[in-house]
């Protein structure tokens, strides 16, 4: 009798037991290499009031200041100027944050109030590789950033996004190496922004690709050319914190904590093994676990549905076997549609008479959806509520065998059920977030947006309300998003038509019926609003 529960409470100590050998590893990371990250060298400077301090180092400072490791946080002084070398390039140093981790360069080759222009093209991706080896694959990476691109032109181009260049004192627009004396007279512009080879005007060539701090109003056609030059001469900015941590793939950083820390040379030694336990034995326990729970969920399941049904003997559908549903739907042949609770098929009963069967898919773990579903259909007798027939419930094999209603042939309106009574527990008063199932185009949009509003019981007169938008229009309106006139989505149209103090035009109708018709399209728009208040 008790044998489940300690089955149970053994395998909850395996996971417990599990989830430490998980954790152990962690635990045994030490912060940051003391060695390499806390040098207590003071800072430098090349006299700009620029102070240089870790992870950075001046050429003249002790081999101990810095991170050594990286040769590109080793900066020089030139004319009191802070100068980084990165690559084939020269950047003078305008300002370090240490607090942000970012560094903000300007091109050594671009002059302030001139036309020049980078000497060599950059982008974003020109500063993220240093070098493959395991320690640090970044360097740097470029902050928020966008491309200057400068073009010349054989002609002159009268484009919104193309900034002419003005003359500069020499009589000539900016420089560029790329220009052989023999080509004569081109025209200049800058661009901000990315462009397609397409895009290119004819006759024009990109002369220079230069990298510009971001742009808070993304409108570059209110941008000159002098907006492009003072970007060139304050420079961008460049994080250097991803390079922070020292060897190996399990190098990390807290992001809520300015404080580096990192998996030393040895812990990778210990992580490994650690995991392969884990690995070893955690994932046949965790598979057992799941065997257990599965079997467990549903035995009981199947127990619990069995007492609910004897209890409630004031039922009177028809209890069927699983082989006897699939009999009647001749093996599932005939599908009628697809709900978010299942499938339904269309089936022959005994006696010849027609019934829609749907098979029930994944459910909550007590069954919850199937006991409300038998309990509210099973025991309604209405003119507008569908029939309950019969049901099938054989281990986890559940079906409700309903009425057929062929497409309303008798104009006689019926209900069966939009998903509430399977998310509302009989003895509750709140709606389950968690299982929000029905068919798309009735569900209520606080059962996929959140933060709408809350959900109640009034998710089920947003159903109500598309169903008379439904008869109101004679058609489904399930898809706001149409793409041609002719397929208007009717809740919107007749929105619109009542708030201009139009009126409804409907073809082939009497003034009563349009009358009537006017009413259950108003009263359909009071149950579709957005906001459960306003419902």
């Amino acid at each position: 009798m008790h044998r489940p529960g300690l089955i149970f409470a053994a395998l909850l100590l395996l996971l417990l037991i599990f989830a430490a050998l998980l954790l152990l590893p962690f635990a045994l990371i030490h912060e940051t290499n003391n060695a390499e990250h806390k040098h207590h060298c003071p800072p430098s400077s090349c006299g700009n009031n620029l102070k240089i301090s870790y992870p950075f180092r001046l050429n003249t400072d002790p081999p101990s200041c810095g991170l050594t490791k990286v040769p590109v946080y080793t900066l020089s002084c030139e004319n009191n100027l802070t100068v980084l070398h990165f690559k084939s390039g020269k950047f003078y140093v305008k300002a370090i944050n240490y607090g942000n981790q970012t560094i903000r360069v300007a091109d050594a080759s671009v002059e302030a109030g001139s036309c020049s222009i980078p000497q060599y093209s950059q982008a974003a991706y020109y500063f993220l590789k240093f070098s493959r080896d395991h320690y640090h694959h970044y360097p740097y990476l470029v902050y928020p950033w966008e491309r200057s691109l400068f073009i010349s032109c054989e002609k002159p181009v009268n484009a919104p996004l193309y900034v002419e260049a003005p003359a500069c004192s020499n009589g000539s627009s900016f420089s560029t190496p790329y220009r052989a004396e023999s080509e004569g007279k081109r025209y200049y512009y800058g661009k901000i922004g990315e462009t397609t080879l397409h895009e290119l005007k004819p006759s024009c060539r990109i002369e220079s690709v230069a990298v510009i701090p971001s742009i808070q109003e993304k409108n570059y056609e209110d941008h000159s050319y002098l907006d492009i030059q003072h970007g060139l001469a304050y420079g961008f900015e460049l994080s250097w914190s991803n390079a922070f941590c020292g060897k190996g793939w399990w190098a990390y950083r807290y992001s809520i904590n300015p404080e580096n820390h990192c998996v030393l040379s040895y812990s990778y030694v210990i992580v490994v093994p650690w995991h392969v336990v884990v690995a070893v034995l955690g994932i046949p326990i965790f598979i057992i676990f799941l065997v257990f729970k599965w079997r467990r969920r549903h035995l009981s399941m199947y127990n619990s549905i069995e007492e609910f049904l004897q209890s409630n003997n004031n039922l009177m559908p028809v209890r069927y076997s699983y082989s006897k549903i699939k009999k009647m739907t001749n093996g599932f042949k005939e599908k009628l549609g697809e709900g978010g609770f299942g499938q339904v098929y269309k089936a022959k009963l005994k006696s010849g008479r027609l019934a829609a069967i749907k098979m029930l898919g994944k459910s909550k773990g007590t069954g919850q959806d199937f006991f409300n579903e038998v309990a509210t259909i099973g025991r309604i007798h209405h003119v507008n509520v569908v029939q309950m027939v019969g049901f099938c419930v054989e281990g986890s094999k559940r079906a409700l065998v309903y009425d057929f209603m062929p497409n309303d042939e008798n104009f006689t309106p019926k209900i069966s059920d939009f998903g509430l009574a399977k998310l509302y527990p009989i003895e509750g008063n709140t709606v389950s977030l968690t299982a929000a199932r029905g068919t798309i185009g009735y569900m209520a949009p606080e059962l996929f947006y959140r933060n709408i509003g809350s959900v109640s019981y009034k998710v089920d007169v947003y159903s109500y309300g598309m169903l008379l938008m439904e008869m109101a229009s004679r058609r489904k309106n399930v898809n706001p998003f149409v793409e041609h006139s002719s397929q208007i989505y009717f809740p919107s149209w007749a929105s619109e038509q009542l708030n201009r103090g139009m009126e409804l035009e409907i073809q082939e109708a009497t003034e009563d019926q349009k009358r009537i018709v006017k009413k259950m399209v108003i009263v359909g728009l009071w149950c579709i609003q957005m906001t459960d208040e306003a419902k």
